[in-house]
């Protein structure tokens, strides 16, 4: 089952009539992709412009802006500079998938954890022991002990080998701690190394005794002076850069785990919602995904839950709201909804660049070259097959993944939903594909 009209509509003009942004391959961010490019590219249009290209393909001016309305709410694309312009035919809308809705939360995430720290009003001694990296560590547990009874973050030199030595640690002893467990970078890129517990930045101590000085309202500058001469030891928790729920976006990210649960891909999950939909239901409840997922793949209730939040965690299903349950004209209720927004069965391919649908594309060139526009269903899957198995057997498809006709499935339904490839009439009751000629 295809997706709905107004969804394939949106997507294909921006990839039609997109202005390309184009974004530069670097870094940890795009560890989970394979590409071949130096760059990605995403796909924008303003709101003005993708209204009116609406209107041509027959809508009215309403219904095209509830379209955009609709497609923001379903995560299908986001709208830059909403309220801040004095024209929103102006704002920029650019094709988003589930990718760029981790990378902004992950970002979040990051940005708010020591914010929501002091919101919530913590001290140190409320959560340092707890910290913990190694629990088999004594003197990890020892420091934070330390830190936890004088309910600091930070210490200087003197005062952390003064408290070190009152639980039995030697001036040597102490000082060959303190030596293992610091961090002598400023700044450090990428993922914290856990086997440092504490920080000195460089702004330490004189920038933030000056400020300690202000706050005291401290006029003499001995003191100032006898502080600057010490060295402050910041102690560290791993939650600063990468709370349980960063940590496991990180994980699932993975291609190797990210097509849900072991008994229960992703492609199932949106096929229930597919069917539901064709029953004329847009979402379904907390409880009514549950049954029809455990019905489905034979699993527990656990199972079934533990599969809801993978999809939930990273995109692939959203909770719906008043607002586009007006759109949709569903009676509210208070039940807990979801309908499903991913943009691929996998975690999806950031742009068409990706090379892990090269080889599709290659099997229509092939094609064509022998005459045939189109290719059948079961055509198609054993030509896939084929080609992904020879791919793998040669080290130039995922080592850790089984070739088999449930990944083949999964990988002609997702270039499907990315409209790389085009469902053309029915041959004798059977769906026949050929390549979108948008990418040759």
């Amino acid at each position: 089952m295809e997706m709905d009209e107004r969804q394939r509509i949106v997507r294909e003009i921006f990839l039609k009539d997109g202005k390309d942004r184009k974004l530069p391959v670097r870094g940890e961010e795009w560890e989970y992709y394979d590409y071949e490019e130096g760059e990605v590219i995403q796909k924008e249009l303003t709101r003005g412009k993708l209204k009116n290209l609406l209107i041509d393909r027959g809508y009215k001016e309403e219904e095209a802006k509830e379209i955009i309305r609709e497609c923001w709410l379903r995560n299908i694309l986001t709208i830059t500079g909403i309220g801040s312009s004095s024209s929103q035919e102006e704002n920029i809308c650019l094709m988003i998938n589930e990718e760029d809705l981790v990378k902004d939360i992950v970002k979040s995430l990051e940005y708010n954890v020591s914010e929501m720290r002091k919101d919530l009003g913590e001290e140190i001694k409320d959560y340092i022991v707890d910290a913990v990296f190694d629990e088999n560590d004594e003197d990890e547990i020892k420091l934070r002990e330390v830190y936890a009874e004088q309910n600091k973050k930070e210490l200087s030199k003197t005062e952390l080998i003064q408290q070190l030595q009152e639980k039995g640690y030697t001036n040597e002893e102490a000082e060959q701690l303190i030596q293992k467990y610091t961090n002598e970078e400023v700044e450090k890129t990428g993922r914290w190394n856990v086997e440092y517990l504490f920080r000195k930045p460089e702004y330490k101590p004189l920038n933030h005794h000056k400020k300690i000085k202000s706050k005291l309202n401290m006029q003499s500058e001995e003191l100032i002076v006898s502080k600057i001469s010490e060295d402050y030891y910041e102690i560290t928790i791993k939650e600063e850069w990468q709370l349980k729920e960063y940590y496991e976006i990180l994980h699932l990210r993975g291609r190797d785990t990210i097509f849900g649960t072991d008994k229960v891909p992703f492609i199932i999950i949106k096929r229930i919602f597919q069917k539901a939909w064709g029953q004329g239901k847009k979402a379904l409840t907390h409880k009514e995904l549950k049954h029809k997922i455990m019905e489905e793949c034979g699993v527990t209730g656990e199972e079934a839950e533990i599969a809801i939040y993978v999809a939930f965690r990273t995109f692939k299903i959203t909770e719906l709201n008043q607002a586009l349950e007006k759109i949709w004209k569903m009676e509210h209720t208070n039940e807990l909804k979801y309908f499903w927004s991913g943009t691929t069965n996998e975690y999806p391919p950031y742009t068409t660049q990706d090379r892990i649908f090269n080889p599709i594309k290659e099997i229509f060139n092939e094609v064509k070259k022998q005459g045939k526009e189109t290719l059948t269903h079961e055509e198609l899957v054993q030509e896939v097959l084929k080609t992904y198995r020879n791919l793998q057997k040669n080290h130039e498809f995922d080592q850790t993944r089984e070739v088999n006709r449930d990944l083949v499935e999964t990988l002609i339904e997702d270039a499907e939903s990315l409209l790389l490839i085009e469902t053309k009439n029915q041959r004798g009751g059977e769906k026949t594909y050929t390549w979108n000629s948008l990418f040759l």
